[in-house]
């Protein structure tokens, strides 16, 4: 069977027809075209009456590199379009379009279809006796979709697994890893390495994301076999009112706990790259000569924490055994880990501790003396911190694991998965070239004129208040002359532009050129 390019070369091609593959809620797909066509053993229906012209567009304001949205009109003479509505609903269907050349006198295809479109259905525009007129908003319009997505707050954010299915791939994360819904909670105690508490009947199917609930099916602290679990992630704990004396003081006062969590829109930061920011202080109480501090550094697994500045003062790294009243300290509860950890500057009479353990949160504990703040309010905490561990891949699509990255390509591979792309619809090996030629050393000078050698391309970025994802992603493209588009095989693919020359040294399979242009096709 020729290919699209061949064919269209040739003197006397087939016609070309757009091929419409409609996957409705309920799972059943739907196919039709503008003819009637026979492709790949699917039958698709000739019900297709006109669509819009598909047009390219590069950095556009919803950060698509392709057609940004399809407007189909199809036949509905026989009500068959209105009646998939009312019975199943259009809206929220998974739309591909494809092209291929087909013989429309036996309807068989002449070539292998190629992807041209991936969309979403919105609910329809008119439906009528004779017509239904549909559209569908493009799978990598991101408009709809805001970063950071977890919120401060009381319950835990975590999916919780009901099903059998549901906590199989709750384990590890199945085929999206961390990627999963069910991953940062992991609720498992039917299978096999998985962690939890079954109830009397058997494992709970249901969970009010509270911490008393998540205590009782072992996802708290520890599960009934004694497996750490910590993987409670909201913010339930606010320590109780002391009395506290500080030094030289002869009168007890009373020290309440300053809550830093009900502001509005107050998200759990994404950290990529090595930033300077100023992450939230979840509460602060003062014990009368310090004031300690839980402090949110961000979502996910982070690399590390480079120094802490409360109030303009540099804290330094606690130290087991030294006396650090004076200067005060930090210590990192958590990194970010699925397990998380439990802040010791807060325990009852037997050294349990009292506070939450933020599983899938990194987390700073810090201690500022009374000199740096009175413990009348939050200080004003600012870190120095390495971001995200971000998942990689080779140029073969295998996975290299997880390690701290500035590439631009893996983090905004990671902003794509936490939108909703699942792995098997990227291409991920095409993300491992484009990763390469921004990882390409250059000469550059620092801020003393001396010379050194630096990635081409890196991304330092702290995400602290919602943003649409369509405008992150702009942003990382952009700044590193990337492009998304979709390949022949539907998968979203990552391109670096580049001089014709390394962008396209050879000559591409749908190119009618018959001369280079300065060294390129």
């Amino acid at each position: 069977m020729q290919s699209i390019h061949e064919m269209k070369r040739s003197e006397t091609p087939e016609t070309p027809v757009l091929l419409f593959d409609c996957e409705l809620r309920d799972g059943r797909t739907e196919r039709w075209a503008t003819h009637k066509a026979t492709v790949e053993g699917e039958s698709y229906t000739a019900r297709v009456l006109k669509h819009n012209a598909i047009e390219l567009r590069a950095g556009a304001e919803d950060g698509v590199d392709a057609a940004g949205r399809m407007v189909v009109t199809l036949d509905n003479v026989d009500g068959y379009v209105s009646q998939l509505d009312r019975t199943v609903g259009l809206k929220g269907a998974k739309l591909r379009v494809r092209l291929a050349f087909v013989d429309v006198e036996t309807g068989q295809a002449a070539t292998e279809p190629a992807a041209v479109f991936l969309g979403a259905a919105n609910p329809p525009e008119e439906l009528a006796e004779s017509f239904a007129r549909l559209s569908f908003v493009s799978r990598l319009g991101l408009q709809r979709v805001a970063l950071p997505q977890l919120r401060i707050q009381p319950r835990c954010p975590w999916a919780f697994p009901t099903t059998a299915a549901q906590r199989e791939e709750a384990v590890t994360g199945g085929a999206e890893g961390k990627y999963s819904p069910f991953h940062g909670c992991g609720y498992s105690p039917d299978v096999a390495e998985g962690t939890g508490t079954s109830g009397p009947e058997g494992p709970f199917t249901q969970c009010g994301y509270t911490k008393t609930e998540c205590a009782a099916r072992g996802m708290y602290k520890a599960d009934e076999q004694g497996r750490p679990t910590a993987r409670f992630a909201g913010f339930q704990f606010l320590p109780p009112s002391v009395a506290v004396r500080g030094h030289g003081d002869k009168d007890w006062a009373l020290s309440e706990a300053a809550d830093g969590r009900a502001k509005s829109n107050d998200v759990a930061p994404l950290v990529y790259g090595t930033n300077w920011y100023q992450p939230p202080v979840v509460f602060a109480r003062s014990d009368g000569n310090l004031t300690h501090c839980e402090v949110l550094l961000g979502v996910g697994e982070m690399s590390a924490v480079h120094k802490v500045v409360a109030n303009g003062i540099e804290i330094p790294l606690g130290e087991t055994g030294k006396e650090m009243g004076a200067t005060g300290w930090y210590n990192v509860i958590s990194l970010g880990g699925r397990n998380g950890g439990f802040n010791l500057n807060f325990t009852n009479g037997t050294g349990e501790p009292l506070g939450d353990p933020h599983g899938g949160m990194a987390v700073l504990a810090v201690a500022v003396p009374n000199r740096v703040s009175n413990g009348q309010s939050i200080p004003k905490i600012e870190v120095l911190a390495d971001g995200m561990k971000l998942e990689r891949f080779g140029v073969n699509g295998d996975a290299l694991g997880s390690a701290f990255t500035r590439n631009p390509s893996w983090v905004l591979l990671d902003v794509l998965r936490r939108s909703g792309w699942k792995l098997a619809e990227l291409d991920v090996a095409s993300f491992a070239v484009a990763a390469a030629h921004c990882d390409e050393l250059i000469e550059v000078r620092d801020a003393f004129g001396n010379a050194r050698m630096s990635p081409k391309f890196e991304v330092n970025l702290a995400l602290l208040k919602r943003k649409s994802a369509a405008e992150v992603a702009r942003g990382i493209r952009t700044s590193a002359t990337l492009m998304l588009t979709f390949g022949a095989d539907g998968r979203l693919r990552l391109t670096a532009e580049d001089t014709i020359a390394r962008q396209q040294g050879a000559k591409p399979e749908e190119t009618n050129s018959t001369d280079t242009v300065a060294g390129g096709w």
